[in-house]
């Protein structure tokens, strides 16, 4: 299956207020999945598709808020809604672009280190392993 999203997500979950008329509102809500174009949130309340919300979240580590408006997409039972934005401000979009390019690389850099890890460890299994099976590999052992 072809992928559709313009722009590059990153899976993770944070608070996200939502509201409409400009009105927001604390709830259990939260706003996974995203990206500089929009966001997947999953919601106590349902919304119907091209509903406009107000969100406002806070990226971790950040001190200030990310607030704008959305529309949502589409939706998927009850509680999941795919929202786009449509008023970033081009400091917030370059605040979640950053967010995310730096979370990727963090990821690439924890999925390297472990494969190293695994590379430099699994030799030493293996040698472990011939020596219990009398220098021949342990499918080798009964030959």
């Amino acid at each position: 299956m072809k992928n559709r999203r313009r722009h590059v997500r990153l899976n993770f979950a944070i608070e996200v207020w939502l509201g409409q008329g400009g009105v927001l509102t604390r709830t259990n809500d939260r706003l996974r999945n995203l990206s500089i174009g929009g966001a997947h949130i999953d919601s106590e309340q349902s919304y119907p598709p091209e509903s406009v919300l107000n969100l406002r979240f806070k990226l971790p580590h950040a001190s200030d808020f990310i607030t704008c408006t959305a529309a949502v997409r589409h939706t998927n039972g009850r509680r999941r809604l795919g929202v786009e934005f449509l008023d970033l401000s081009a400091d917030d979009r370059y605040r979640i672009k950053s967010f995310i390019e730096h979370q990727l690389i963090a990821e690439a850099l924890q999925r390297a280190r472990r494969l190293m890890f695994q590379a430099v460890t699994q030799p030493e299994q293996e040698t472990a392993q011939q020596s219990m099976a009398g220098g021949k590999r342990i499918g080798e052992a009964g030959k």
